[in-house]
């Protein structure tokens, strides 16, 4: 059974355990819904508290019991989800909940299919183990990925020491200054003396920008990161506008083990997106974009009141379900209504070991009744009474249903208006499903079998024509 096991992890000393009473009466799902809303506060509100990014994992208690030999036996299990950072960029945490909700919900049904017969019984206890988070200490060298290069937007300074943020800061306020070769580290060497670092131990981390900063009274430095392809704010100088700014850029491996500062040329170039036809403006505590100055100073007026966050949109999904079965969007030609009658025949049959049938259900006479939609006319009502009745129903259901397709495919050939004609001739879309008409497709007239005159309905694929027989 997986346990809740504590990890050596780039925390501070400390981790805070918050806790919350399990219940025997609601289900495991609806007991995490009707925790997730405290869960989300308790994070947010902790993560507010320290200024600082934050890593949590949820640890479940469950009790489970079985029968054997007609003795009860009960066991207590503890599941838990790995640790999940949550930046100050960010804003999915509901997203990050869920998806632990369902690593845990998955190894607890994982037991309970195998666990030789151990059932599911109530919650214990639920626990939110949260610390601050420190996870970026810049000193390793990590070539800046494909795509980003592609932008011309940073500056990867090839040191192979622990000083990777000073080069980047450097590299960041002295971009106009050095054109060539602006990723060698001998172009800086001169200036390294220009920012002071007393007191400070290599390699920097998130947290000691700020110390960085207040050692150097003219500088001001802004981190962004990376989640995946996307860009988000993790640190903001709250210096005045006026003192130059060094931005940022951290790297890491998909392992998440090194991480490395580069030097940020130009922010617009690195937000820029590749459909981006004209010059954009952006807010970098919320990478919100806008079009003209003065729209993103009234923006950046109310934002600064509130902690840097980043808007994430969702991916658009990779499958979609689509309708295919169009032969059942169409309307019947005719519809039948019928009713049964039956009786409670008394049995004396033993069933499994919980269940006996007492009576059956004997299906004694119906009565239906046949309506043509086309015109609305009810026909004549049918009824029976007698042995086998469910015998005689199906054999009355199938001599209609000859009827029905003979009249349902009376008349094979189309027959058009002028206006019809016309809207063949012109129609660059499947009536059917939707679709284009591709180069080499047969276009064909759909058209309702059941009617003589006038019976045209539209354009359509052939494939799509045929698929609604």
């Amino acid at each position: 059974m997986p346990s809740g096991e504590r990890r050596v992890s780039a925390f501070v000393r400390t981790l805070l355990t918050v806790s919350y009473e399990g219940s025997k009466r609601q289900g495991l799902r609806l007991y995490l819904a009707n925790h997730r809303s405290r869960l989300q506060n308790a994070i947010n509100n902790y993560r507010q508290e320290k200024s600082a990014p934050v890593r949590f994992r949820i640890l479940l208690s469950v009790s489970f019991y079985r029968i054997v030999n007609e003795k009860r036996e009960s066991r207590i299990g503890f599941f838990g989800s790995k640790f999940c950072s949550y930046f100050l960029g960010e804003s999915d945490l509901a997203t990050k909940l869920e998806e632990m909700y369902e690593t845990i919900i998955d190894r607890i049904d994982t037991f309970v299919r195998f666990g030789s017969q151990w059932r599911y019984e109530s919650v214990n206890k639920l626990e939110l183990k949260i610390g601050k988070y420190i996870p970026f200490r810049g000193g390793s060298f990590i070539p800046t990925p494909a795509w980003l290069s592609a932008k011309s937007a940073v500056t990867n300074i090839q040191s192979r020491d622990s000083k990777c943020v000073i080069w980047a800061v450097l590299a960041s306020l002295h971009a106009d200054k050095v054109r060539r070769n602006p990723n060698k580290l001998f172009n800086y060497l001169h200036l390294e003396d220009t920012i002071s670092v007393q007191g400070l131990t290599f390699p920097l981390g998130l947290n000691d920008m700020p110390k960085l900063e207040k050692q150097n009274q003219q500088l001001a430095i802004n981190v962004f990161g990376l989640e995946g392809r996307s860009i988000i704010t993790l640190y903001l100088s709250p210096k005045p506008s006026e003192i130059p700014r060094a931005n940022l850029l951290l790297l890491s491996n998909k392992e998440e083990t090194k991480f490395h500062f580069v030097a940020i040329r130009r922010v617009e170039r690195l937000l820029r997106r590749p459909t981006d036809g004209s010059k954009f403006f952006y807010c970098l505590r919320c990478l919100c974009r806008f079009k003209f100055q003065k729209l993103l100073s009234e923006h950046e007026a109310i934002c600064s009141k509130f902690p840097v966050q980043t808007i994430v949109y969702g991916k658009p999904p990779k499958n979609l379900m689509e309708f295919n079965n169009h032969h059942k969007s169409l309307s019947p030609v005719f519809s039948v209504f019928a009713d049964f009658e039956t009786l409670n025949i008394p049995v004396n049959k033993t069933g499994s070991a919980k269940s006996t049938y007492v009576t059956e259900l004997e299906l004694v006479s119906y009565s239906y009744v046949k309506v043509d939609n086309r015109t609305g006319t009810f026909y004549a009502p049918v009824s029976y009474a007698g042995p086998d009745a469910i015998i005689s129903f199906l054999d009355a259901m199938i001599a209609e249903e000859e009827l029905f397709l003979a009249e349902s495919n009376k008349y094979k050939d189309p027959d058009l208006s002028f206006e019809h004609a016309l809207d063949f001739a012109f129609s660059t879309k499947c009536g059917i499903c939707g679709g284009d008409f591709k180069r080499g497709e047969v276009k064909v007239r759909d058209h309702d079998h059941s009617v003589e005159k006038l019976n045209y309905r539209c354009a359509a694929h052939k494939s799509c024509n045929l698929a609604k027989k």
